[in-house]
């Protein structure tokens, strides 16, 4: 994420660039954060949020510092530069060590908040104020794209409410927890790696999401000898492959169209985990190998940049999910063969300055080329 002007036919990946595209898709401010030598306008985080207005977008360089927070309290779009890499270099992980989803009183708060492209170890979300009346403790319409998450949770406490979340392409190794109790509606985790587990509101049962929670078209890894579901009730988990990946731990769940491999019990619908209703379903599979093109033969392994979760020729996943969309990662409404590492901003491939220079007052003509990383 160099800021400086380049040779022509010179590949760059550049916040001035960034800021350039990510302004004309947005039309709204960019601000840029760099906690390097790389330039930009804030090296702390927290103040460029606090400098920011509603819709406004922060771009944020690579860096490996463990130690770094944010507390959203307002509408934003952050961007981070990739999600797997160094700590320094020319291409670094964007780290964030915990980011929290607050509302600070009736009209303010961390709605419409869209973050892309960032490892992110401690996700917290808490619609609470002070003084809050019925119906004023919200957080709605927040999307989490080509993200590594490790620890989520949800503040669990009636009467808040959630609406309209979206954790989309993303990996989530530790959990999301807290889903029960408080109000959830349109709530969906699709074609995400999942080598953690979901959970619910572990306090006791009788609080469940009541069919507001969908896990679509996931790929659940890694958890041999323990649950992929933690109290998890009235949840629907559809098109989703468990590879030596326990599918239990869930109530009064609907499972359709969905693939065990490996698993110490490959049974779907898998018992209830606790009192209360039976889990039910239609469509799944049980025990077959989807033939991933680049997976441990013996699963038991985290996710990995190197897999390829694509099925190849003949696996049983090609076709059978609902709809008639494949199985796994490479269907639903996102399909990838693996998580994005990049967000989805373009990759400015070659800059060309034709002259060297402009007199006071001029126009300096530059030309860009880039590419996307869709």
């Amino acid at each position: 994420m160099y800021q400086k002007f380049i040779p022509k036919m010179k590949r760059i990946t550049s916040l001035l660039a960034l800021a350039f595209f990510t302004a004309i898709s947005l039309n709204a401010k960019v601000w840029t954060v760099s906690f390097d030598s790389r330039p930009a306008q804030f090296t702390n985080i927290q103040t460029a949020h606090d400098t920011a207005s509603a819709g406004d977008t922060i771009l944020v360089n690579g860096y490996g510092n463990s130690s770094n927070s944010l507390t959203i309290t307002k509408p934003l779009t952050l961007i981070g530069e990739t999600i797997v890499g160094a700590t320094s270099g020319s291409e670094q992980r964007t780290r964030i060590y915990s980011i929290n989803l607050r509302r600070i009183n009736s009209y303010t708060g961390a709605s419409d908040v869209n973050v892309y492209g960032i490892d992110i170890d401690y996700l917290s979300v808490d619609p609470y104020f002070a003084g809050a009346q019925a119906g004023e403790q919200i957080l709605d319409n927040v999307l989490i794209e080509r993200c590594d998450l490790a620890y989520v949770n949800f503040s669990a406490s009636p009467p808040y409410s959630y609406s309209n979340f979206t954790f989309r392409n993303s990996i989530i190794s530790e959990y999301i927890t807290g889903l029960g109790a408080a109000s959830f509606s349109n709530f969906l985790i699709t074609n995400c790696v999942i080598d953690g587990y979901i959970g619910g509101y572990t306090s006791s049962t009788g609080y469940g999401v009541n069919g507001n929670l969908v896990v679509r078209n996931s790929a659940f890894i890694d958890r041999t000898n323990t649950y992929c579901f933690n109290n998890l009730e009235g949840a629907i988990i559809e098109n989703c492959i468990f590879y030596r990946s326990e599918p239990t731990g869930c109530t009064g769940c609907t499972f359709n169209n969905n693939l065990t491999f490996f698993c110490l019990d490959n049974s779907l619908p898998p018992a209830a985990w606790s009192a209360g209703a039976p889990n039910v379903g239609s469509g799944n599979i049980q025990n077959a190998d989807p033939l991933w093109v680049a997976y441990p033969a013996l699963g038991d392994a985290p996710w990995s940049s190197t897999h390829n979760y694509s099925p190849q020729a003949g696996s049983p996943a090609l076709g059978t999910g609902t709809n008639g969309t494949n199985i796994g990662l490479t269907g639903g409404n996102a399909p990838v063969d693996n998580i994005p590492t990049h967000p989805k901003t373009p990759e400015v491939i070659e800059i060309d300055i034709p002259v060297s220079s402009v007199p006071a007052g001029g126009t300096l003509q530059i030309n860009l080329k880039a590419k996307t990383r869709d």
